[in-house]
């Protein structure tokens, strides 16, 4: 009777496991170009935020890393507050001033939400 009363409650919570609904992730970014002004030397990022919660998020962080040969030549980080309607087809910008005329460079970014400084200043470790 104990087995039979166990294995009723272990279906029970596994059942309701999966009809849970999860997310890996509740904001995200999407980028959608990165552009060399040539004329002005400027990098124009376009980009979007997702927010697959149902309420505001405030002090989330964007960050951009503008990589040249695996070394970062440029950083931006943009402190933001994501309505929670934020479906990602309001198209924002972001302006990195940097010479970029002529060279190949590359994109990294990341959103950083409820974390410490510590961990925003490390993954800017190495920005001029």
């Amino acid at each position: 009777m104990k087995k039979n009363i166990l294995f009723l409650i272990m279906f029970i919570f596994i059942g309701i496991l999966f009809l849970t609904p999860s997310y890996a992730q509740d904001i995200e970014l999407d980028i959608k170009s990165a552009k060399c002004l040539d004329d002005d030397d400027k990098i124009v990022i376009q980009y979007s935020v997702i927010n697959y919660r149902d309420f505001e998020r405030s002090n989330v962080s964007v960050a951009f890393r503008i990589m040249e040969n695996g070394k970062p030549i440029a950083c931006k980080e943009l402190i933001m507050t994501i309505p929670k309607s934020s479906d990602g087809s309001e198209i924002l910008e972001a302006v990195i001033d940097t010479p970029c005329k002529g060279k190949s460079f590359g994109l990294q970014s990341t959103i950083f939400h409820n974390v410490k400084r510590y961990r925003i200043e490390k993954w800017f470790e190495g920005c001029p």
